[in-house]
């Protein structure tokens, strides 16, 4: 059997693809939460204009092109650092639809983040400090964890749910849509 050149670039491709992906698959997600659909992500940027809250932090950003979902605004509210534990009750949900209620807002000017103040479901633990969405950032060199050392937060006139999906996320391309 004679392969031509073009062949065995094509074979060797799509190796190399094979083998990205596999290596992908094996590495350790960034962090375990309850991601936003892209639909989840517009509702809460626009709450922020519906609610007036957009005065309270004028020029800040309220997106951005992160090149991890853990960096992206409005998107996602961590429950752990990595991955589940094997023996973690909560592996058994992983895909799917989790309710979260938005409860309030915060900004700390000094920190230079805003978030929202969710309440997740009961059993759902948190180990990355108060259960939050961090919302907007004073500037592309704040980091999107500051969000979580808010102290004071405004409670909503109207609390609201949106929906999630329990996920690890490994990068962007994770975001459930």
């Amino acid at each position: 059997m004679r392969i031509t050149q073009r062949q065995l670039r094509q074979i060797i491709r799509e190796e190399l693809v094979s083998a990205t992906l596999l290596a992908e698959s094996n590495s350790a997600p960034l962090y375990t939460g309850i991601v936003l659909s892209k639909g989840g992500v517009e509702q809460l940027r626009e709450k922020i204009y519906e609610l007036g809250l957009i005065e309270q932090i004028e020029g800040w950003e309220t997106s951005n092109i992160a090149e991890h979902g853990n960096e992206q605004l409005n998107h996602h509210m961590t429950l752990t650092p990595g991955a589940l534990k094997p023996n973690d009750p909560l592996r058994s949900m992983l895909g799917e639809p989790i309710p979260l209620t938005v409860v309030s807002w915060g900004v700390e000017h000094t920190l230079g983040a805003a978030g929202w103040r969710v309440v997740p479901p009961e059993g759902f633990p948190i180990k990355s400090g108060n259960p939050h969405i961090t919302a907007a950032l004073a500037s592309p060199t704040v980091k999107p964890f500051m969000a979580s050392k808010i102290k004071t937060w405004e409670p909503l006139a109207e609390p609201f749910t949106i929906m999630g999906t329990l996920a690890e996320v490994f990068d962007r391309r994770d975001e459930i849509v």
